[in-house]
């Protein structure tokens, strides 16, 4: 199946194609990029099983203009992470603890709103929610590229076992409901 997912507007309009056919998804998605996907396995620590979850390779870093002095400063410090990136419905976009050590993200980076979420269990947490970039992909089309907040120590880090030693981003609900998406689990895509 190809699904479009219209979240903002609760619409999602499902197309069915046959696994032996190359032809495209059937939604448009002129203007939008391709972000070829892999499914991963990874381990779900609570449940204590397997989970698999689309993944791309994804660079984050600073937005603004520590993203411009990257390209003119690179050699004198780091001011962007290669990284894992996930999609998870069911959390908001957040970062592992080593790339915000990475990035060296502090206290003048924090812009003091931080982002509320209610645990399954009824409590509210605080998480820190920094302003960063992020690039995902590599397809035909070029990178996709957006700004977004970025929680920091979010819960999902702690039920879900991703590659150790690899930093790691989970997109979440809250970029992908931005604005339509495609994903095509067949042709292993996301527009």
């Amino acid at each position: 199946f190809d699904w479009e997912f219209d979240v903002g507007g609760g619409k999602v309009k499902v197309a069915r194609a046959s696994p032996a056919t190359d032809e495209l998804q059937p939604f448009v998605v002129e203007g939008f990029k391709k972000v070829p996907l892999e499914r991963r396995k990874i381990q779900n620590i609570n449940l204590g099983m397997e989970a698999e979850l689309f993944y791309a390779p994804a660079k984050i870093g600073r937005q603004g203009i520590a993203v411009a002095a990257e390209a003119l400063l690179g050699s004198l410090g780091t001011f962007s992470v290669a990284c894992h990136a996930y999609f998870f419905f069911g959390s908001v976009t957040a970062c592992s603890t080593d790339i915000a050590s990475a990035l060296a993200l502090g206290s003048e980076d924090y812009p003091g709103t931080g982002r509320s979420i209610k645990t399954p269990t009824g409590m509210v947490q605080t998480f820190q929610d920094y302003a960063l970039s992020v690039v995902i992909g590599g397809g035909p089309d070029g990178a996709a590229q957006i700004d977004t907040g970025v929680c920091v120590g979010h819960p999902i880090f702690q039920k879900f076992s991703f590659t150790p030693g690899v930093p790691t981003l989970v997109v979440g609900l809250d970029v992908l409901k931005r604005s339509r998406i495609v994903l095509s689990l067949r042709l292993g895509c996301l527009w």
